[in-house]
């Protein structure tokens, strides 16, 4: 089971093309469906490593390790509700999680890992209460403003569709975030970013369907701690 430990580790690990992946899986009875979803997974993440350089050979090589546990049989007889790939060069961890996860693969400079925090973080539901005006520190919706304050840490809880994906990259100098319209091989998954910078620095985060979001029509939902 993945554990803080390990959760740090993946996170500080830093190189050109760290590849995430994320498929649902059955517990028992589908074995085919379920190498079929890493099959389908790792065509994905070749595909995204060769839009960042890579020939066909050199993303089959990079994707090794994983392709070899496609072909093991007896992996697939014992899995959970969730399976997770982090792969870099001679570098490759899985697990098997009690997670539905959402079919999910990503490349760029760090792992992905918004996804797993469910596991470390304990339940996924969450209760809101009707807090006075007093008691209620802050509580809002715009992504440009929340993003930045999660990474600086004033997040003390963020609300995150857990659905919902935004690309783009966060300038330390402005200390704001830049939306790029799409997916860019250099884009950064800044749900993600804002997730995890909370989860490190002390705050609570919760994955959520949209329905559940407190603010229902923003992606993303913070309270501050100042």
């Amino acid at each position: 089971m993945l554990n803080e430990k390990k959760f740090k580790e993946l996170f500080e690990r830093d190189g050109s093309h760290l590849v995430s992946i994320f498929i649902p899986t059955y517990r028992a009875n589908h074995a085919q469906e379920d190498r079929l979803r890493l099959k389908n997974a790792l065509k994905e993440a070749a595909r995204q490593l060769e839009e960042r350089g890579m020939n066909k050979e050199g993303a089959r090589s990079y994707l090794r390790s994983a392709y070899e546990l496609v072909e093991n049989e007896r992996f697939f007889s014992g899995l959970s509700d969730g399976l997770c790939l982090f792969i870099d060069e001679n570098y490759f961890h899985h697990e098997t999680l009690p997670v539905n996860f959402t079919p999910y693969v990503y490349t760029g400079r760090r792992f992905y890992l918004r996804p797993v925090l469910p596991v470390l973080t304990g339940r996924s539901r969450f209760f809101l209460l009707a807090l006075s005006q007093n008691e209620i520190r802050f509580f809002e919706g715009r992504q440009h403003s929340i993003t930045p304050a999660a990474i600086n840490g004033r997040v003390e809880v963020l609300y995150v569709n857990k659905e919902y994906h935004t690309y783009g990259h966060f300038d330390e100098q402005r200390n704001a975030i830049v939306i790029h319209e799409e997916r860019r091989p250099d884009s950064r998954e800044l749900l993600g970013m804002a997730a995890v910078q909370t989860y490190l620095q002390g705050g609570r985060v919760h994955l959520l369907e949209r329905s559940e979001m407190p603010v229902p029509t923003a992606n993303l939902n913070a309270i501050y701690r100042y």
